[in-house]
């Protein structure tokens, strides 16, 4: 079966037989992009065939190459920093952190307010960019 068709059929999967379930369709969708991209990569890395050039080949299309560069700048958000750095990049974000500190947060904290919401966005994100290569 060729890879496009595949990839096609995982999206209809995803959207037809959980339709609505956010979670459980991302959730799905994401491990059926990274298993792809494992299995297609597998038989050339055993092989010796697989050279680093070959895994940022997508990069040289330039809504791919932008895409990662937004992965990366929004990575840089979940950077734990010191309460000094993080008060003068962001005031309003260290307030939120030191009402936190206040119920028992400690700093350095990172400037995402949500770290969690953020690491999955990433984790699509990086997911969506794999489809895309592929």
């Amino acid at each position: 079966m060729p890879i496009p068709f595949l990839l096609l059929g995982f999206l209809y999967f995803a959207a037809v037989f959980f339709g609505g379930v956010h979670l459980w369709s991302q959730s799905v969708l994401v491990l059926e992009i990274f298993g792809t991209a494992l299995v297609l990569l597998w038989p050339r890395w055993l092989a010796g065939r697989l050279a680093v050039r070959d895994l940022f080949a997508c990069f040289r299309d330039p809504a791919c190459s932008l895409g990662g560069l937004f992965l990366i700048w929004a990575a840089f958000s979940l950077v734990p920093l010191p309460a000094a750095v993080l008060r003068l990049i962001s005031p309003a974000t260290y307030g939120h952190w030191a009402a936190a500190a206040l119920a028992g947060g400690t700093f350095p904290r990172p400037l995402s307010l949500y770290p969690y919401v953020t690491w999955n966005s990433l984790t699509f994100g990086t997911a969506l960019l794999g489809y895309y290569g592929l």
